[in-house]
Formats: C-alpha cells, sequence, structure tokens
C-alpha cells in the first residue's frame, strides 16, 4: 500500500477491497479527521500501481482497465474539486 497525504485527507492504492471500513476497490480516500472513508468510491478492476495528488486532481496509473464500470487505459484522472 502506497499513501499521500492532503491537508484533509490521506489517499492510498494498493490491493485492498476494504479502507477506512469502507468498500474501496485499490484506491480511496480517508478524512484525517474522523478516520471515515470519504463518500468518493472510483472502485478499479485492478492494482493502482502510481498514484500523484496534487491540489485540483489526482492521478492514477496501473493494471486497471475500468474505473466505476467505465473503460479506462490504465490512467485515470480524478478532478479534486469540492
Amino acid at each position: 500500500m502506497f499513501l499521500v497525504t492532503t491537508p484533509n485527507t490521506v489517499y492510498a492504492r494498493g490491493r485492498f477491497t476494504t479502507f477506512g471500513w469502507e468498500f474501496r476497490s485499490r484506491f480511496a480516500g480517508v478524512n484525517v479527521e474522523t478516520s471515515l472513508a470519504d463518500r468518493w468510491n472510483p472502485t478499479l478492476s485492478e492494482t493502482a500501481r502510481r498514484m500523484f495528488v496534487a491540489p485540483d486532481a489526482s492521478y492514477v496509473g496501473g493494471d486497471f482497465t475500468t474505473v466505476g464500470g467505465v473503460t479506462y487505459g490504465y490512467l485515470a484522472v480524478f478532478s479534486m474539486a469540492p
């Protein structure tokens, strides 16, 4: 598992299906104050191997071909706007 922290959230990537006591498939965010998984649930089909979190987006690359049931080619970008 690999973790990246921001002021409000810890993001994790790896080979897991639960995180912060919630179903999260291979990529997740957890609120640092509550220790609960974010409502955001991208659900990767396979392992995320690389991750970069910027102020406005999160970039994830890996073995996955779908994110939330939508076809992606091993790279996904998630908006971090509120």
